[in-house]
């Protein structure tokens, strides 16, 4: 885990979206979605 993955997790609850989050962060939506996995396998959620 580390502290950009906290911040995406915050910012797709905020925006309500992968799609919208991806926009904000500028990033693509696939990794994103990765980096928001990894986040949850870390978590074991």
């Amino acid at each position: 885990m580390n502290i950009n993955q906290i911040r995406y997790f915050i910012t797709v609850v905020d925006c309500g979206s992968f799609n919208a989050a991806s926009d904000v962060l500028a990033l693509s939506q696939p990794a994103l979605s990765n980096s928001i996995r990894t986040l949850e396998e870390s978590l074991q959620v």
